[in-house]
């Protein structure tokens, strides 16, 4: 079976998630090049997560069942100083299930928040949405978390 993750809409996000053409590979890696891969890897890897880092996530629809990984939904850490800077404290309830107290207060795109926020209130509660989100996950064959 494929995964067809459900994604919040484009526009409410207001950026392009199409996917991208892949570019043309460079020979060699430079030494800042290959700096900057590691450091992009210690946004994925705990082990390596700068301290100062502030949990985060996708824009992957999901309910608290999910794990990293699950359905295209993905976890990390992003810089402080990204907060306020499209970068916004999420209402969507996922808690890590290694480190559930270091995922309580944890931060998404302000377009997927704002998205969020809407969909809470037009379902009435975050459990509702949820089982919106499940619905439709059945709705298109995915296997429930």
């Amino acid at each position: 079976m494929n995964s067809t993750a459900l994604f919040i809409p484009e526009a409410k996000i207001g950026r392009d998630l199409s996917p991208q053409p892949a570019a043309e590979p460079e020979r060699g890696l430079t030494l800042r090049r290959f700096a900057m891969a590691k450091k992009r890897a210690s946004v994925y890897d705990p082990s390596n997560k700068p301290k100062d880092y502030l949990p985060a996530h996708n824009h992957i629809l999901h309910t608290p069942k999910f794990t990293n990984g699950e359905n295209g939904f993905r976890r990390f850490w992003i810089p402080p100083e990204w907060v306020g800077k499209g970068w916004s404290k999420c209402p969507c309830g996922w808690v890590d299930r290694i480190r559930p107290e270091e995922w309580k207060v944890h931060y998404a795109t302000t377009g997927s928040v704002k998205y969020w926020d809407e969909e809470i209130a037009a379902h009435g509660s975050l459990k509702a949405f949820h089982r919106e989100i499940l619905r439709r996950l059945k709705d298109e064959g995915e296997a429930l978390p």
